[in-house]
Parts: structure tokens; C-alpha cells; sequence
């Protein structure tokens, strides 16, 4: 299980008030992009018309995905 269905999966999108929160509206999909951790990291969310959510970490030093994150050593954390 993804961290994001892990997360979200009983979770339903309010599309009402994603603008308010600072997604934006591309191609009917709702996105949302934050920088944090000094601007070393972005936090990359995607909501689709069906209320999937898909995101990414980036380390911007690299620019690569941030892979420790979708480590399986984590998933006993995810569930409890």
C-alpha cells in the first residue's frame, strides 16, 4: 500500500475548498506544491476527478525523488 492510499483512503476531497488551501485546477486534476525543510524539499500533491491522490517528495538538491519515504521498512509504521 502507497502512503498515500494509506493516508487518504478514507479520506473523500472537498473540491470546494481545495483553491481556498492552495491547490490549483490543471487539466481536472488539483494540485498542490509546497517547498519546506529550508527549500531543500518539495511536497507535491495530485487529486484526480475520481478523488485518487498520487504525490511525490523531491529532494531539490538532487532533484530526484525522496525514496526513503516509499520504503517498505515504513509500512508497519503507516498501520498503527
Amino acid at each position: 500500500m502507497t502512503i498515500e492510499k494509506n493516508i487518504f483512503q478514507k479520506q473523500r476531497p472537498n473540491y470546494s475548498k481545495l483553491l481556498s488551501f492552495g491547490f490549483h485546477k490543471e487539466n481536472g486534476h488539483y494540485l498542490w506544491r509546497q517547498q519546506f525543510f529550508a527549500d531543500q524539499f518539495l511536497a507535491q500533491l495530485d487529486i484526480d476527478q475520481t478523488g485518487k491522490v498520487t504525490g511525490q517528495l523531491i529532494d531539490l538538491n538532487s532533484g530526484d525523488e525522496y525514496l526513503p519515504l516509499r520504503a517498505s521498512h515504513l509500512g508497519p509504521m503507516l498501520h498503527k
